[in-house]
């Protein structure tokens, strides 16, 4: 549902209007109607649009508040990550690539070390991220373009043998990961690799700071996967960082 629906709904039947979308389950708890079949009075319609605008509101600036840290905090972000050792997770997503050779998206990449990594073996790496300040010095380091764009935005069509999303999309509302990762299928090839990582938890989204955090588990990871037009194979494990944080890890292969 999107902002315009919202103005337009009239004394609709309350499960049409949930049908519109959903997947947003906030909206139908804050909106709740004791019969589910009753039809909307003004007051109950006033309430509907009131709770959906400020639903909106909270996810619209999910990602812009995270997007403003990075920006502001860049070159901090960018001197903490470009040395951290993650081969671990590399090594598992290359042996699901043809050895060095084929194109990589690094979606989200901030410092431009995991871009690095795949130059170094030999692959073909495009390189993406939201925020501009990142962007800006990741090239540097790189030597290689990165876009300044959202995971959400691009528009690639059967481009890519593998996507790396090393905690990158993890600042994307848990009501867009579908929308996101329908985009990350269409841009890759048949018997390609999706990585991605998410810090650990059955909670939608935690507060740190300015970020904004949606975490993951085992069944939100293969129920994502489950809702996508081609069909993937899973391999799920969990991690740790340095600072005892657990993340929750998956390379998924398309098999159609």
């Amino acid at each position: 549902m999107d902002k315009h629906t919202i103005t337009q709904v009239s004394h609709q039947n309350w499960t049409t209007i949930i049908n519109l979308h959903p997947y947003d389950t906030s909206l139908s708890k804050s909106c709740y109607i004791q019969n589910s079949t009753s039809r909307l009075t003004d007051r109950q319609l006033r309430k509907f649009k009131k709770n959906a605008k400020n639903f909106f509101k909270k996810t619209n600036t999910m990602q812009t508040d995270s997007i403003n840290y990075y920006n502001k905090n860049a070159r901090l972000y960018f001197d903490a990550t470009k040395n951290i050792d993650v081969s671990f997770n590399q090594n598992k997503f290359l042996k699901y690539l043809p050895p060095n050779k084929g194109k990589i998206l690094d979606v989200g990449c901030g410092s431009g070390r995991d871009s690095l990594f795949f130059k170094k073996k030999g692959f073909d790496v495009e390189s993406i991220d939201a925020s501009i300040e990142l962007a800006s010095l990741a090239e540097r380091y790189i030597d290689s373009p990165v876009k300044v764009i959202k995971a959400e935005e691009i528009a690639y069509s059967n481009d890519f043998d593998g996507i790396w999303c090393m905690a990158s999309l993890l600042h994307t509302p848990k009501r867009d990961l579908l929308k996101t990762f329908k985009k990350l299928d269409r841009a890759l090839k048949n018997n390609g690799v999706i990585y991605a990582s998410f810090k650990y938890g059955d909670k939608d989204a935690v507060q740190s700071n300015e970020r904004r955090f949606t975490n993951m588990d085992e069944k939100s990871l293969n129920s994502i996967f489950s809702k996508l037009k081609s069909n993937f194979c899973l391999d799920i494990y969990k991690t740790k960082d340095e600072l005892g944080t657990t993340w929750i890890n998956v390379n998924a292969k398309k098999t159609r």
